[in-house]
């Protein structure tokens, strides 16, 4: 009987130190890819923040805002603006059809996708109408990049690291999630790994 109940006792024991090394692993491993995420995602960040001025000396992708395409403003009167990914111009492939993003027509200061509908490639001059009536010309210069799609989650956060209270904002909550998930989880998990080790200590 003593043998078997030392036999139990063992095969609990470890049991138990398994299931502790699994969580403790799981755990850690949440946390150091967690890091590694938000470190990849600084990069990034850091990236366009120097590049906001859409130089296109770091990264080829870029996001600005902009009037989306397709909104019937002539009968709501209102234009909707949305976060978009856009790319460096290049007029050697750029071609009629292509959406563009430009600033300012309409008498506004917004961006504006608009499709092409002419290049004067001597020129430098490109031809583009965002309602299919009225055709605005602009200068190369003037483009500030090919339109690619909407921005998703990531794009959006790209977009607001541009500014510096959005660089900063991002950095400080990657920090703060960071410390929050080691501060509950683990540190939770190796205070509690501590009390079982203490606690088998003392049956020992």
């Amino acid at each position: 009987m003593d043998k078997l109940r030392d036999t139990k006792t063992k095969l609990k024991r470890i049991g138990t130190n398994a299931w502790n090394y699994t969580k403790t692993h799981t755990v850690l491993v949440g946390f150091y890819l967690l890091a590694f995420v938000f470190f990849i995602n600084s990069i990034f960040m850091t990236l366009h923040y120097i590049n906001r001025d859409y130089e296109y000396k770091l990264l080829n992708n870029l996001y600005i805002e902009a009037v989306l395409p397709g909104q019937d403003i002539g009968t709501t009167g209102r234009a909707s603006t949305g976060i978009v990914k856009i790319q460096e111009v290049d007029l050697a492939s750029l071609q009629v059809g292509d959406q563009i993003v430009v600033c300012c027509d309409f008498g506004t200061s917004e961006n504006w996708v608009e499709e092409v509908v002419s290049i004067d490639a001597e020129s430098d001059l490109i031809e583009s109408t965002y309602d299919g009536l009225i055709v605005f010309e602009s200068s190369l210069e003037d483009v500030y990049g090919v339109f690619q799609n909407e921005a998703n989650f990531f794009g959006t956060i790209y977009y607001t690291s541009s500014f510096l209270r959005g660089y900063l904002f991002l950095l400080a909550s990657e920090v703060i999630l960071l410390f929050l998930y080691h501060h509950i989880f683990v540190k939770k998990v190796f205070a509690l790994l501590q009390r079982k080790q203490k606690k088998t200590e003392n049956e020992s």
